[in-house]
C-alpha cells in the first residue's frame, strides 16, 4: 500500500496566514468584523425574503436591492424638496 504524499503547500506560512490576522489567531480587526456583520445580515434578509414569499434567493436578493434603490431614490427626492 502506497503512503500518501505529504502537501507541502498546507504546511506553507504563506498559505496559513490571512491577511489582517497574525499567525497567532488574533481576531480581524474591527472594519472587517463589521464589514462580515453587514455581509451577514443582507444574506439573512434575502434568506428571510425568500422564506416568506416563497420564491427563491436569487429573486428575493433582486428584491432586496429593488427596495433599497426605490429607498433612496424617495430619500433623495425628499432631501430635494426641503
Amino acid at each position: 500500500m502506497k503512503a500518501r504524499a505529504k502537501s507541502s503547500a498546507s504546511s506553507s506560512p504563506a498559505v496559513s496566514s490571512r491577511r489582517g490576522a497574525s499567525s497567532k489567531g488574533a481576531a480581524p480587526p474591527l472594519e472587517e468584523r463589521l464589514l462580515a456583520a453587514e455581509i451577514y445580515d443582507a444574506i439573512l434578509r434575502v434568506l428571510t425574503i425568500a422564506r416568506d414569499e416563497h420564491i427563491p434567493s436569487y429573486k428575493a436578493a433582486d428584491r432586496l436591492a429593488e427596495r433599497r434603490l426605490a429607498e433612496a431614490a424617495a430619500s433623495k427626492l425628499r432631501r430635494k424638496g426641503t
